[in-house]
C-alpha cells in the first residue's frame, strides 16, 4: 500500500522559492533545502524529481505570483498609477527582508541562464511578459491621456525594464531609500 505524503506540497514549494531566491541555486545545498522544506530525501525525490526540477517549479511559482500581483495593479489603477505602483513595490517591497534578496528571476538569470537552457527560456519568457506589461500600460496610457501620444511604447517599455533590473540590483546591494527613490523618479520621467 503506498504511503501518504505528510507535508503540503505547495507550502514546501513556497519554502523552496524563498531558499532559491535568498541563496541562489548552487549555494542552496540539498541538506539546507530539505531542512527548510521539512521533508525527507525520499519524499523530496518522489515529489519533485530533482533539485533542478524543483527550481523550475520555483521559477514558475515566483513568476506566476509576481505576474498576478502586477496584473491586479493594471486592473485597479490607471496606467500611470500601475507603473508607479510597480516601481514603488521594487523601492519598498512589502517584505523588507526580501529587499536584500533582489529579484529571484534576475538573480537566476545572472547565475544560471548562460549555462542552463531551461532556466534561460523560462526567464526570457518572464522578462518578455514584463516588457509586454509595460508596453500595454503605456499604450493604454496614451489612449487615456496619461502619456503623450508620440511616446514610443516599445522603446520606453524596454528602458523601463532595464531600469527596473538596475533598481533590483541596487536594492540587493542595500542602496539607501533616498537612492532608490531617486532611481524610481528617473524611471517615471521616461513616461513624461
Amino acid at each position: 500500500m503506498p504511503w501518504e505524503k505528510n507535508f503540503d506540497r505547495e507550502q514546501a514549494l513556497g519554502v523552496a522559492v524563498d531558499k532559491f531566491w535568498s541563496c541562489g541555486f548552487e549555494a542552496t545545498s540539498m541538506t539546507s533545502l530539505l531542512e527548510a522544506m521539512q521533508i525527507n530525501r525520499g519524499s523530496f525525490y518522489d515529489t519533485y524529481g530533482s533539485k533542478h526540477a524543483l527550481l523550475l517549479e520555483a521559477i514558475d511559482r515566483y513568476v506566476g505570483d509576481r505576474g498576478a500581483d502586477f496584473r491586479r495593479l493594471a486592473k485597479e489603477l490607471s496606467p500611470r498609477e500601475a507603473i508607479q505602483a510597480f516601481i514603488d513595490w521594487i523601492v519598498s517591497p512589502p517584505n523588507v527582508e526580501r529587499k536584500s534578496w533582489g529579484c529571484m528571476a534576475l538573480n537566476l538569470a545572472l547565475e544560471l541562464a548562460p549555462s542552463d537552457e531551461e532556466v534561460r527560456q523560462r526567464l526570457q519568457n518572464a522578462f518578455s511578459d514584463h516588457r509586454k506589461y509595460f508596453r500595454d500600460l503605456i499604450d493604454a496610457g496614451k489612449e487615456c491621456g496619461d502619456f503623450r501620444s508620440d511616446l514610443d511604447s516599445l522603446a520606453t517599455a524596454r528602458s523601463l525594464l532595464a531600469m527596473v533590473f538596475g533598481m533590483r540590483v541596487f536594492g540587493r546591494m542595500m542602496a539607501s531609500d533616498r537612492e532608490m527613490r531617486s532611481l524610481a523618479n528617473q524611471a517615471m520621467k521616461l513616461l513624461d
